[in-house]
């Protein structure tokens, strides 16, 4: 019997708003191609640019991510 898969991906991210919706664009092209359960884990150290707003608006439009601040 197959176990059950989950591939985790964590992104560390502090001032990325200038590269953070490329990143998310190419790893969902990338995860979505899998026969895996995934999810994306962004961990922001108290950015002072866009970052947090860009991630925001990524979640509100239902893309599986799990942000910690």
């Amino acid at each position: 019997m197959r176990k059950h898969q989950l591939l985790s991906i964590v992104i560390p991210a502090y001032n990325e708003g200038l590269r953070v919706t490329d990143t998310f664009s190419a790893l969902l092209n990338f995860v979505n191609e899998l026969a895996l359960d995934w999810e994306i884990i962004i961990i922001d150290d108290n950015s002072n640019d866009r970052t947090q707003g860009i991630i925001n608006k990524w979640i509100f439009n239902n893309i599986i991510l799990i942000y910690i601040l």
